[in-house]
């Protein structure tokens, strides 16, 4: 009688059933990675959109590449872009603002900040 080679049917399926135990515990932590990345980015951005607001407001690049002190307004219009998961939105009112990334996905927390440089995590 010949021996059979191969792999039998049940061991085919216990090693896609050992897979996808494995796919079942990484998928998601990498998710929960994903959107911890995703908050970090978000909270970079608000932070990087503070100081660029603070240093158009206090500050006009002249001729020379110095630095000279005037007082900007801060500008009128509320302004809104999507990038990612988040939606930023800047506020005016009053000669203050808010900067806020508003998450599109559930998950996220929303990430603010205001002239005084304080970012706030809801």
């Amino acid at each position: 009688m010949k021996r059979q080679r191969g792999y039998l049917l049940l061991e085919l399926l216990i090693a896609v059933m050992i897979l996808m135990v494995l796919a079942a515990i990484a998928v998601p932590n990498l998710m929960q990675m994903k959107l911890s990345a995703e908050q970090v980015d978000a909270t970079n951005r608000v932070k990087a959109m503070w100081l660029l607001e603070t240093t158009y407001a206090t500050c006009m690049v002249v001729n020379n590449g110095q630095c000279q002190q005037v007082d900007h307004a801060a500008p009128k219009a509320i302004s809104t872009i999507t990038v990612g998961d988040y939606t930023y939105t800047f506020t005016p009112s009053n000669g203050y603002w808010t900067y806020t990334a508003t998450p599109n996905i559930r998950g996220l927390k929303t990430i603010s900040t205001d002239q005084t440089g304080q970012v706030w995590i809801n």
